[in-house]
């Protein structure tokens, strides 16, 4: 039988981001109800200022869930004040992605581990396994960023001031650059090595890339279990480069668990799927007729099936958008019989397509040369 302690999660969002917590909460919900002993989910919710109409959504959300998982909802607030001179690239850098590194300040009481987790993830497996492993002396586990771990052996931030040097990063083989969508963290061992104010004093030093993942990746280094990619099934392992890298590289230790799962045929083994790249799956490109045209078809079902069934959600407005005009439906169409994977965004306005229907009118060319060779 499971452990019945209580399931602490953490999640931090913006206003915009709640309609998808629900969904990655619910995937959470609908697994941990397949327990008959299943515990108490505590789901701490941290936002800078979350509006009164989600704050009630989450309310109504926590009674509906209760029906088939015991749950509770709890929104803490947080400032993301700290955070803001560290903004290094984009205009529409979402400062809610720091508020992470606050979780063992947010929560004082709460000792032993706790899990954070992006909301752009499916949950396909019970947490208790993963809550209650054992990380020793450790200060958290996280899988490996396969962008990052596979095609970086050093990553470089340039200080913020003229008389300190730049710091590198450095990996050897059996290191690798983590992901920070799925975190488990030992209270203890973070609050000892006060990862919080190691973390600002980088940020307030040095120019960094992605945000909290790489303070993370900085202060951890040496202090992390690396957990089996199941875990944290990033959509980039999908990609062509990634998979080829891993082809060439199966003998290498760490690389190794990766390996096993980048051409994985069943989705549903895998215990997490984290959708990290873009588009997002409630971003995504349609024809009227229903064609989706994604990364990854499969990966991008397994999401829909879960917002079906997520409460309150069909007031959320979440669908594809649909505006191609006629032209547009048959390349997309054609590049979809075709099996191409194409990492094609969103377009806000449809006066963009007309800029943008050369270059998929030039991309299916070079498909069907492609097939042709």
């Amino acid at each position: 039988m499971l452990n019945t302690m209580p399931m602490n999660i953490c999640f931090s969002v913006d206003n915009n981001y709640v309609k998808y917590l629900l969904i990655t909460a619910h995937s959470i919900l609908q697994e941990g109800a397949k327990n008959p002993d299943h515990p108490v989910y505590n789901f701490f919710v941290i936002a800078d200022g979350l509006s009164d109409q989600n704050q009630k959504l989450l309310k109504n959300f926590e009674l509906q869930e209760n029906k088939i998982c015991k749950c509770k909802f709890t929104y803490i607030q947080a400032s993301e004040d700290l955070f803001k001179r560290g903004k290094t690239y984009g205009e529409n850098l979402n400062y809610a992605t720091y508020l992470r590194l606050l979780i063992p300040d947010l929560l004082p009481n709460l000792k032993g581990n706790v899990l954070y987790l992006d909301v752009d993830l499916i949950c396909q497996d019970d947490l208790a396994e993963l809550i209650n492993m054992d990380l020793g002396d450790n200060i958290l586990a996280a899988s490996p960023d396969p962008g990052v771990a596979v095609f970086s052996k050093k990553i470089t931030f340039t200080p913020r001031k003229l008389n300190k040097l730049p710091l590198t990063l450095k990996y050897k083989r059996n290191e690798f650059y983590i992901n920070a969508g799925v975190l488990l963290i030992n209270l203890d061992n973070w609050r000892k090595n006060d990862v919080t104010k190691k973390c600002l004093h980088y940020l307030q030093n040095y120019k960094v890339n992605l945000c909290d993942q790489d303070l993370l990746n900085i202060v951890c280094k040496g202090r992390i279990s690396f957990l089996n990619p199941t875990w944290n099934f990033m959509t980039s392992l999908t990609m062509d480069k990634v998979v080829r890298f891993y082809e060439k590289h199966k003998n290498v230790d760490v690389i190794n668990p990766c390996a096993d799962f980048v051409k994985i045929d069943d989705f549903q083994n895998i215990k997490i799927i984290h959708y990290a790249t873009k588009p997002k799956p409630w971003n995504l490109v349609a024809c009227e007729d229903g064609v989706i045209i994604t990364l990854q078809d499969k990966l991008v079902d397994i999401w829909y099936s879960v917002l079906k069934t997520t409460p309150l959600i069909e007031s959320q407005n979440i669908n594809p958008r649909i505006w191609f005009s006629e032209e547009g439906k048959v390349i997309l169409r054609a590049i979809d019989n075709l099996g191409v994977w194409t990492n094609i965004r969103y377009n806000k306005s449809q006066r963009r397509w007309k800029k943008t229907k050369m270059f998929f009118a030039v991309l299916l060319i070079l498909n069907i040369i492609a097939l042709l060779l």
